[in-house]
């Protein structure tokens, strides 16, 4: 296109940054799911589940941007060629993501330390230390009365 509009040109730019938090997103879930996603502490569960969604209203932003894109563009084959390829980006990561999200937070993970039931906890903060754990699991931290 030898004559781009200052819309357009922003329109790209914004394209970029859309491409870049997906890119952020699939660097954050590869770091996390390289442990064992099903014993991720539960403050990780909660965070996946936001970051999934802000993945979902990030590709709605990006279905908006692009179809703008498209609509000022009159040679349509390099931004097909870029929709494909944004799209199998979001589809890959939602495709791993969403399961995980979901089979996270469908029960504790066996060493979870930080439980919000209190009926299911036990507080170490009598200790010092004020954490939350598991009644049954040791408590992860090293307090003074424990020397």
């Amino acid at each position: 296109m030898a004559e781009e509009t200052k819309e357009f040109k922003d329109l790209i730019k914004q394209r970029g940054s859309i491409k870049g938090r997906l890119t952020n997103f699939k660097t954050y879930f590869s770091l996390l799911s390289s442990s064992d996603i099903n014993k991720i502490h539960e403050s990780q569960v909660r965070e996946l589940g936001l970051r999934v969604a802000k993945l979902e209203a990030l590709f709605s932003d990006f279905e908006k941007c692009q179809n703008q894109i498209e609509l000022l563009c009159p040679v349509l084959d390099d931004q097909i060629r870029e929709r494909d390829q944004i799209e199998e980006r979001e589809e890959e990561s939602s495709a791993a993501a969403v399961p995980a999200a979901s089979s996270a937070s469908a029960g504790p993970p066996q060493d979870v330390y930080a439980i919000d039931e209190p009926s299911a906890r036990e507080a170490c903060g009598a200790r010092g230390a004020g954490c939350a754990r598991a009644a049954d699991a040791p408590c992860p931290h090293t307090h003074d009365s424990d020397t």
